[in-house]
């Protein structure tokens, strides 16, 4: 694996990692909030078995810049298509988890030439209501600092089964070894960003063969959410070209939990025709 930055059309650099160089088919990872490239630090090692991974730095993450005032899930899909268009990987497979799942979408249901196939794990078109009772815990433990916010949400974030298998501790290390690449506050500052976001608009314009992989256990983006929201049974239906799967036993951090699986879901929905 090696870490390098590029230039981009905009002006600022963008950071990431890329693995798996030998393999001819290539897929573009996109994180998730507060943690970067390191999202991928369990799955990437399996993932690059089969295919050549690019795991990116949004703006404002590692050491990716972002430009002043410049902010949004809008903002962030353009980034990511600038560093496709940059490396020349067009069109390319795209694998977004969680928040980097709806950066994935929109870049996806706007600039449709970039994408060749679409992995989405454990994300959502909306939030409801009862998301946002979570979303206050985060606030509340933030202010303790990122010790505090990395035991709620793994609280959260993990199946209740995996605290009673051996090695959870080293996982949740590595869960929190991706957290402590951003403050507290810096975590805050992009949960404004998705919190009332809906894209439900661009989910229905996707045109790329999509998998929908969520988890039985993930309460953060559930696979079915109350009325008010859309999760990924929703999205299932907006996404006219879509194929949703269950990995049971899990919670919301899916490559984390369950790297070796997740990989194996993605890269054999990727390779399906190769």
């Amino acid at each position: 694996m090696r870490i390098a930055q590029i230039n981009m059309a905009s002006g600022v650099s963008t950071s990431y990692r890329e693995a798996g160089q030998d393999n001819p088919v290539t897929v573009v990872q996109i994180h998730g909030l507060g943690t970067g490239h390191n999202n991928f630090d369990l799955l990437t090692p399996h993932l690059s078995k089969r295919l050549h991974t690019y795991d990116i730095d949004l703006p404002g993450y590692g050491e990716s810049e972002c430009a002043p005032g410049e902010r949004g899930i809008g903002y962030f899909a353009d980034s990511v298509a600038q560093f496709i268009e940059t490396l020349e990987l067009a069109p390319v497979h795209v694998h977004g988890t969680s928040m980097g799942g709806c950066v994935a979408m929109v870049l996806a249901g706007t600039r449709p030439e970039l994408i060749d196939r679409l992995a989405i794990t454990c994300s959502f078109a909306k939030f409801d209501r009862a998301s946002h009772v979570i979303f206050k815990t985060w606030r509340m433990a933030a202010v303790a600092g990122v010790e505090a916010l990395a035991l709620v949400t793994s609280h959260q974030g993990f199946s209740r089964g995996f605290w009673d298998r051996p090695g959870s501790e080293n996982t949740v290390d590595a869960f929190v070894y991706a957290l402590q690449g951003m403050t507290p506050m810096e975590f805050l500052r992009d949960l404004t960003l998705i919190e009332n976001l809906d894209i439900s608009a661009e989910a229905a314009s996707i045109q790329a063969p999509t998998l929908l992989l969520g988890t039985d256990e993930d309460i953060m983006t559930p696979m079915q959410t109350s009325p008010s929201g859309l999760g990924m049974t929703d999205l299932h239906r907006l996404i006219p070209d879509s194929t949703l799967d269950v990995l049971e036993n899990c919670g919301h951090f899916i490559s984390i939990e369950r790297p070796a699986e997740t990989a194996q879901a993605i890269a054999d929905f990727l390779l399906v025709d190769k």
